[in-house]
C-alpha cells in the first residue's frame, strides 16, 4: 500500500530537467563536502537515537545551528525531491559513493543520516542497500564504530514506516551482528535479545572468568529470561560460587513458575551431578541448593522430577555425616524442613536429624521415596582428616541405621565389589565394630549396642543369593564383640533366628555361633 502512495506521489511531481540537471551537479557536491568538512560529524549513542528518529522523520532539530550547519543542505535535497521527479537520478549518485563510504570516518555518520532521509521520503524499499553497507562495514571495524552502526540500525527500525519496520522484523540484522560481536558490545543489548538469540549467543561464545562473572550479573537482571544453553550452564555449574547460585535459584523459580517440567528436571539432574563431584567437606553449595529446593512450597516442590527428593535425602545425610560439627543449626532446619515435606501428618516439627533418616528411610522402604539410592559418599565421610571421635561416631550410626532398613535394597545393587554402598556401608560397621573389640571399656556403650542390633537386623534380611562369604564374617565380628555383654548377645541371637535360613546357614557354618547360642539358652 506505502508503495503505491510512494508511486501515486511520485507521479504527481513535476519533472524537470532543468532540476535533474541541478541536482545531477548538486548532490556529488553536498556528499562531497559533509564528507570533508570536520564539523560535518556527530555522536551517536543510544541515548541519542529517539532524537535522531524526530531528525530523520520530521527534521526537528534540537537546537538551531545544528540546522543550520549540519542539515541546512539535506533540507535543501528533501525539498527539491517533494517537489521534483529526480529520485531515480539521486540514487544513481548516491549508491555508488555510500559503497565508497569508511564507517571510520569522521563524518560517516552524518551522510548515513543524509542518506536514509533521502530514502525514508522517497523510497523506503532500497533500506536493503543501506542495511546491506553497514553490516558489510562491521566486522573490521573498532568497538566504537560498530556502536556507532548499532545505533543508525536502531535509529531505523525505529522509524514509522511498515516497509522498514517489516524489513527490520524479518531480518533482525542488528542482532545477527550482534551474536559475533564483542561482550562489551551485546551486553549493552541483552535486553532486546529474543530468548533463542540470547540463547544461540551464550551457545557458541566462550568467555572469560571476569566476563562471564559480568554476563551473569547482567542476565540477572532479565527476570523472565529462561537460559537453555548447555554450555552456559555447564560453565554456571562448575564455578559454583554464590553468584552463581543465586542465579541458579532464580531461573529454578522461572521454570517452576513456567511449569517446564521437562527443562526443571533437566537442571535439577545436573545440579545434583555436579554436587557430587565436588569435594565432600565444601558444604556451602549443598546447603544453599537443599535450602533453595526445601524452601519451594508444597506445590512447587511436586513439580520438581520423581528422583530430586531421593537425591535430595543423599545430600542432606552427606552434609550431616561432614558437617555437623560446625553447621549443626542450619542442617537441624533443613532436615526438618525435609521431614515436613515427606511426613504431612507428623504432629512433632522438630525432630533430631538422626530421627529423621529414620524416617527416611522408612518411607524409602515403603517406595514414597523413589529414585536410585547412593550413599558412596559415606565411605569417604569416613576417612576425612582430622579424624573426629564425633563424626566417625556419627557415621556409623547413619551407616547402621540405613542397614537396618534399607539392607535388601543396596545388596540388590551388588554385594561382590567392595566399592559398592552395600559393601561400604557394612564395612564401616564392621570397622567401628571391630576396633571397639579390642578396647577393654566401649565408651559410649548405648551407641556400640543399637549398631549392633541395627546391623543385625540388616542381616536378618538375609536371603540364598547374597554373598555369604562376606556377610559371615562381618556377622561374626559382631558376634565377637557382643560376648562381653550376655544381654546384647541374646537380642542378637533374637534377630538372627527370625530368619530360618540365615540361623540355619549359621549354625551349620560356625560352631562358635552354635556355642554362643547354647550358652544362652542355658
Amino acid at each position: 500500500m506505502l508503495n503505491k502512495l510512494i508511486v501515486a506521489k511520485n507521479n504527481m511531481k513535476k519533472k524537470s530537467p532543468l532540476i535533474e540537471a541541478a541536482i545531477r551537479k548538486l548532490l556529488p557536491k553536498v556528499l562531497d563536502s559533509i564528507s570533508s568538512i570536520s564539523s560535518s560529524k556527530i555522536e551517536l549513542t543510544r541515548r541519542s537515537i529517539p532524537k535522531m528518529v524526530e531528525l530523520v522523520a520530521n527534521e526537528k532539530y534540537s537546537y538551531a545551528d545544528q540546522a543550520n550547519v549540519l542539515f541546512y543542505p539535506l533540507q535543501v535535497l528533501n525539498k527539491l525531491h517533494s517537489d521534483f521527479d529526480v529520485w531515480e537520478k539521486s540514487w544513481a549518485i548516491i549508491k555508488p559513493r555510500l559503497n565508497a563510504l569508511k564507517m571510520s570516518s569522521p563524518q560517516s555518520s552524518i551522510v548515513v543520516f543524509y542518506v536514509l532521509s533521502l530514502i525514508f521520503r522517497n523510497d523506503c524499499s532500497q533500506i536493503c542497500h543501506l542495511v546491506d553497507y553497514l553490516a558489510s562495514q562491521y566486522q573490521e571495524e573498532t568497538v566504537h564504530v560498530k556502536n556507532t552502526i548499532l545505533v543508525l540500525l536502531e535509529i531505523m527500525e525505529r522509524l514509522d514506516s511498515p516497509i522498514i519496520r517489516t524489513y527490520f522484523k524479518e531480518n533482525r540484522v542488528r542482532h545477527r551482528l550482534l551474536l559475533d560481536s564483542e561482550l562489551e558490545i551485546t551486553l549493552q543489548y541483552l535486553p532486546d535479545f529474543t530468548n533463542s538469540e540470547l540463547n544461540h549467543f551464550l551457545q557458541e561464545k566462550s568467555f572469560s572468568e571476569e566476563q562471564f562473572s559480568i554476563l551473569v550479573d547482567k542476565l540477572s537482571n532479565l527476570e523472565e529470561t529462561s537460559i537453555s544453553s548447555e554450555s552456559f550452564w555447564r560453565s554456571l555449574l562448575e564455578k559454583m560460587n554464590e553468584k552463581m547460585m543465586n542465579f541458579i535459584e532464580k531461573q529454578l523459580k522461572l521454570l517452576i513458575n513456567r511449569q517446564e517440567r521437562k527443562s526443571l528436571s533437566l537442571r535439577i539432574e545436573q545440579i545434583f551431578k555436579r554436587m557430587k563431584e565436588m569435594n565432600i567437606e565444601d558444604t556451602t553449595c549443598i546447603l544453599r541448593i537443599s535450602t533453595i529446593l526445601l524452601n519451594l512450597s508444597d506445590s512447587q516442590y511436586q513439580l520438581l522430577p520423581q528422583n530430586a527428593t531421593m537425591s535430595l535425602v543423599s545430600l542432606l545425610i552427606q552434609v550431616f555425616c561432614t558437617s555437623y560439627e560446625t553447621k549443626a543449626p542450619e542442617i537441624n532446619q533443613l532436615f526438618n524442613k525435609f521431614h515436613s515435606k515427606i511426613n504431612k501428618t507428623s504432629i512433632d516439627s522438630r525432630k533430631e536429624p538422626i530421627e529423621v533418616i529414620e524416617d527416611i528411610c522408612e518411607e524409602i522402604k515403603c517406595k514414597s521415596i523413589q529414585g536410585p539410592l547412593d550413599f558412596h559418599f559415606l565411605k569417604k565421610a569416613n576417612e576425612l582428616k582430622p579424624e573426629l571421635a564425633s563424626r566417625r561416631e556419627r557415621n556409623v550410626v547413619v551407616s547402621s541405621i540405613l542397614f537396618e532398613k534399607l539392607a535388601s535394597g543396596l545388596q540388590s545393587l551388588g554385594d561382590r565389589d567392595g566399592k559398592l554402598q552395600y559393601c561400604v556401608i557394612v564395612t564401616i560397621i564392621d570397622s567401628y565394630v571391630n576396633k571397639l573389640t579390642k578396647e577393654e571399656l566401649i565408651p559410649n556403650y548405648q551407641v556400640f549396642q543399637k549398631v549392633c542390633e541395627r546391623a543385625m537386623e540388616g542381616f536378618a534380611m538375609y536371603e540364598a543369593k547374597w554373598n555369604w562369604l562376606f556377610i559371615a564374617k562381618k556377622i561374626s565380628t559382631i558376634f565377637v564383640a557382643a560376648k562381653r555383654y550376655p544381654e546384647l548377645l541374646k537380642k542378637l541371637i533374637r534377630i538372627v533366628n527370625k530368619n530360618k535360613d540365615l540361623h540355619a546357614k549359621l549354625t551349620s557354618s560356625n560352631k562358635e555361633y552354635s556355642q554362643m547360642e547354647q550358652s544362652i539358652n542355658n
